[in-house]
């Protein structure tokens, strides 16, 4: 059986208000505008335009329209610390319109990471799509049906590996977990 991710479920997303219509289509600044359209939001689209805009970027140091938009990108796409600080030296001294709102909000992540504790915390709930097939096929179901799935063995391993860490709350999700014949031995 193959997977099939369909979003035509999906509502229209016509370009908005502010998009400029007159970027030439494809150009770095037009695919940046458009980075939060629903086919296009997604980390793999985030990462090539990034280094997209790492490359051109290379060549015009002095850019601040690229740097804002390299500092936007690295603060969405599940940034790290490195990643805020990188944008936050991007931001430094950036003339872009949009780049003090960024500057702060980067300054307020690292603030937060600076005052966390050093010892990190320890994560005692897990929630685990074990199983995610499903009889049903209810439109706009947010679950891929991967063909892949852990065999029993690898389930257990993992259990023992969350059991090793702390974890004292584990979450069964799915599809439907139940419709997987090893979830009770799991379990």
């Amino acid at each position: 059986m193959t997977t099939r991710l369909d979003i035509s479920i999906l509502p229209p997303h016509p370009q908005r208000a502010g998009y400029d219509r007159a970027l030439a289509a494809e150009s770095i600044t037009d695919d940046f505008q458009r980075r939060l359209e629903p086919t296009r939001f997604n980390p793999a689209y985030f990462t090539a335009l990034t280094g997209r805009i790492e490359q051109a970027l290379a060549t015009a140091p002095g850019d601040h329209e690229l740097r804002y938009q390299l500092a936007c990108l690295l603060l969405q796409n599940n940034a790290t610390l490195p990643a805020v600080e990188r944008a936050a030296a991007l931001l430094d001294g950036c003339t872009h319109p949009g780049s003090r709102r960024l500057a702060d909000l980067a300054g307020g992540i690292q603030q937060r990471a600076a005052a966390r504790p050093a010892t990190p915390r320890q994560v005692r709930r897990v929630n685990w799509s074990l199983h995610n097939r499903c009889p049903m096929a209810c439109r706009g179901c947010y679950n891929a049906f991967v063909d892949q799935q852990v065999t029993p063995g690898q389930a257990l391993a993992i259990v023992d590996k969350l059991a090793a860490h702390g974890v004292t709350d584990l979450v069964i999700a799915g599809g439907d977990p139940l419709l997987w014949e090893p979830v009770y031995d799991v379990v």
